[in-house]
């Protein structure tokens, strides 16, 4: 994905076709990493670390444009998305413990959570914004998940004072 990621909309054929084969499996994968994530058990650092995984390629895949998979299964990897940075964290208890949290796994899945949030806002989820016909996207984009990103944002943003 990181390879044809910056790929301008006429030359993403290949990008395309790697999404096609791809994105499915790792849409199907993203909830259940998710949920062995929120469990905070002994595997949960190692399902963390896979879901940045999968948040990567889509972030990647998504990166220029939204191609035609990644819109045929937008609404699920919001969701997916969304719900991963809703993870809670829970407060750190020492000053050092904040310092070792940001190292973790847990806190780089959802800053990629974070990363594609930001990347639908500002450039795939305003109609002034939208390049290369993706008008219609940006309106449906804005309408549906333009308020639950700024209600998850801000709570993240509340969290941290």
């Amino acid at each position: 994905f990181k390879q044809l990621e910056m790929r301008p909309v006429a030359r993403r054929d290949d990008l395309e076709s790697l999404c096609v084969q791809t994105l499915p499996t790792l849409k199907a994968l993203g909830p259940a990493l998710a949920g062995a994530a929120a469990q905070h058990g002994r595997h949960s650092m190692e399902a963390f670390e896979m879901l940045k995984l999968v948040l990567k390629c889509f972030y990647s895949a998504i990166h220029m444009a939204v191609g035609e998979q990644a819109q045929k299964d937008l609404e699920a990897w919001m969701w997916i998305v969304l719900g991963v940075a809703e993870l809670s964290m829970g407060p750190p208890a020492s000053p050092a413990e904040l310092q070792a949290r940001e190292a973790g796994q847990d806190v780089k899945c959802r800053k990629w959570a974070f990363h594609i949030l930001f990347r639908f806002y500002h450039r795939h989820g305003h109609k002034r914004r939208a390049v290369d016909g993706y008008e219609e996207l940006a309106e449906v984009w804005s309408a549906k998940y333009e308020v639950p990103v700024a209600e998850v944002c801000l709570k993240e943003a509340c969290a941290k004072q």
